[in-house]
This record gives structure tokens, sequence and C-alpha cells, in this order.
């Protein structure tokens, strides 16, 4: 089982919540058991999908303003979709 975070932020356009549902419904298909959803832009689930597999399913509904980042803590791996400064990124997390 592989223990995933996901950070996102959309662009506010007419949209946005036709994306921000569909994305928490990709979110949820991509889950097993309870996706840990306190925050606003962010949540943690266990998945038995890698972090590019979420990604590529996450990103179908996204449009290509909108950012996305899947990292898979305990693999170490991470995949992105609209981030502009990944050596930033690779360079805090670590990988």
């Amino acid at each position: 089982m592989n223990n995933i975070i996901i950070l996102f932020n959309l662009n506010y356009d007419d949209t946005y919540s036709d994306r921000y549902d569909a994305l928490h419904e990709k979110i949820n298909a991509n889950a097993v058991g309870v996706v840990w959803k306190e925050t606003t832009s962010s949540c943690v689930i266990q998945s038995r999908s890698s972090a590019i597999s979420i990604d590529v399913s996450l990103s179908s509904v996204l449009n290509s303003k909108d950012k996305l980042v899947v990292i898979d803590v305990g693999n170490r791996e991470k995949s992105t979709s609209g981030i502009k400064n990944q050596s930033l990124l690779t360079s805090n997390l670590g990988f």
C-alpha cells in the first residue's frame, strides 16, 4: 500500500467547481479507505496506485492552468502537472 500526499491549486474560472468536484471524485476512486482532507487544497490517501498513475488519473479532469503534485512518501517518488519550478520542488523535497 502506498502513502500518497496530493497537493493541488485550481485556477479559478467558470469551470472551477466542476473541476474541483471531478478532482475529488478521482481522488476517492484512487484511495483505499478514508481520504484525509482537513486542509483546503491537499489530501492524504492510501492507494495501490503509483504517484505517476494517480497524477495521470487526476490530471484528466484538470485544465492547463491547474497545478498538481502527487507524492508517494514511502517510495520517495513524485509526479507533477503544471508545476513550473521542478528543480526547487525536487531540492526541497529531497527526491
